[in-house]
């Protein structure tokens, strides 16, 4: 009986120093709040700053892609005090001065059919792009720095696709 207690025993101290012996990069945060999201993003040399809520439940972090595009991280299905959220959407809006100039509904269509992120057209006719991310259970450090610089290139590729250009 003493050896299988020991041998229990071994094995469990064996898997917790595992977890505990895992990299910052691969540990999870979780709550993946609002604030820790920024504070990451900031860590690893991106803008990243907190504002109030906009159209989503929580928080809201604004920052910019290598295009020079402003976008917005909102966060959604959040707990009533805005802090635990289950869902992340990177959203990037693209203004055309000129309507004649704006994406046809076939051109987003087309994206959608082919590339990650969802087109989308706001109230006002200018084409906007969406990448939803789930953070249920949390998210490492490592996955949310390659989705920033992944949803950075999704933003030029964007970008190239409607034929805009910072002027609009």
């Amino acid at each position: 009986m003493i050896p299988r207690v020991v041998g229990v025993s071994a094995l469990m101290a064996l898997g917790f120093s595992i977890v505990f012996a895992l990299p910052a990069t691969a540990q999870l945060m979780e709550p993946a709040t609002p604030e820790r999201i920024a504070e990451e993003l900031r860590a690893s040399g991106f803008a990243a700053e907190v504002h109030a809520p906009t159209n989503s439940v929580g928080p809201g972090i604004t920052s910019r892609a290598a295009e020079g595009v402003d976008f917005d991280i909102s966060f959604d299905a959040c707990d009533e005090e805005g802090k635990r959220c289950q869902v992340m959407v990177f959203s990037a809006g693209f203004q055309f001065q000129d309507p004649d100039k704006r994406p046809s509904k076939a051109d987003l269509n087309r994206w959608n059919l082919n590339e990650f992120g969802k087109a989308v057209v706001s109230a006002n006719g200018d084409p906007w792009l969406d990448l939803e991310v789930n953070l249920v259970g949390g998210i490492t450090r490592t996955n949310l720095i390659d989705t920033m610089k992944w949803s950075n290139g999704l933003v030029g590729d964007f970008a190239a696709h409607i034929g805009w250009d910072a002027q609009g």
